[in-house]
């Protein structure tokens, strides 16, 4: 009996061994399991990855259309990309004073405002609803300034989606470049919801 226990112990013994050489291999800290050696992404990554490509997609789009879906397009994906750096120094630094704050997010909210006037003297244009998709919706982009991000964000969205989904209703049997970008659309809003509820569903994360 007692030479089985001993040999049931130095097989568990050069499990563990192997566990460890792989770990190490791997480049993982010992100790922590197989599972420790997976890292979450950081917000930064998580937003290019979640939110940025699927900009960079609907702005593949956009060019294929062209004219005043590209324009307006334009302030879209700079305002995206502004917030992106945004996060970028949020992330290190604890929350600011309001006026403060203010100068942060001015890159941001700037091109919002450009997206709105656009829209305004657009009026008779043929790509109204994508437009207004843009305009619109774009508000999305303020998610940061509340305690509920992810619950307000789905607000703002909707009014972006409302046309959006206009355009695929509309263009489902026709268009199809038309169609194609609105679900883009679509996809832009919820890869920004995805990512909210991933890294900031109780509000933004200033360092502590």
């Amino acid at each position: 009996m007692e030479k089985k226990l001993d040999l049931i112990v130095t097989r568990l013994e050069n499990v563990c061994k192997r566990l460890e050489a792989l770990e190490q291999k791997m480049g993982m800290k010992s100790g922590g399991g197989i599972m420790s050696g997976i890292t979450k992404k950081g917000p930064v990554e998580g937003y290019e990855e979640m939110v940025l490509e699927p900009v960079n997609k609907l702005k593949e789009l956009s060019d294929k259309i062209g004219g005043d879906v590209q324009t307006c397009f334009d302030f879209m994906q700079k305002s995206f990309i502004a917030e992106k750096e945004f996060i970028e120094k949020a992330i290190k630094i604890q929350k600011p004073k309001d006026e403060d704050l203010q100068k942060m997010v001015n890159p941001i909210f700037e091109h919002v405002g450009k997206a709105s006037n656009f829209k305004e003297k657009s009026r008779r244009s043929q790509y109204w609803n994508e437009i207004s998709s843009i305009a619109d919706g774009l508000s999305v982009v303020s998610w940061f300034l509340y305690e509920k991000p992810l619950s307000t964000l789905k607000e703002l969205a909707g009014g972006g989606t409302f046309w959006a989904n206009k355009i695929i209703k509309d263009e489902k049997e026709g268009d199809q470049n038309r169609f194609q970008w609105a679900k883009q659309y679509n996809a832009v809003m919820l890869g920004l919801q995805s990512y909210v509820k991933e890294y900031h569903i109780t509000g933004f994360k200033w360092k502590k």
